[in-house]
């Protein structure tokens, strides 16, 4: 049973009486190698989109220097 008056407290003797159920070694080596797989995955697509990212960046400050400077014609 839980004691105290703003929160209840469990002592480690009652957190000994819970059953959690805890996946074999072998499964949590093959969860931690999935998300190892996915997580790089995601990394790979976050550094194309930041190349994109760049690209564009860079071909908008050429564009504007072409405006700016009459290389590119805006009609009015």
């Amino acid at each position: 049973m839980g004691r105290g008056t703003t929160f209840i407290e469990l002592s480690t003797k009652e957190l000994g009486l819970f059953n959690l159920p805890m996946p074999s070694l072998l499964e949590q080596k093959a969860i931690a190698d999935y998300l190892d797989t996915k997580t790089a995955h995601i990394d790979r697509i976050i550094e194309t989109i930041k190349t994109q990212i760049d690209k564009l960046k860079e071909l908008r400050k050429t564009l504007i220097s072409d405006v700016v400077t009459g290389k590119i014609k805006v009609p009015q």
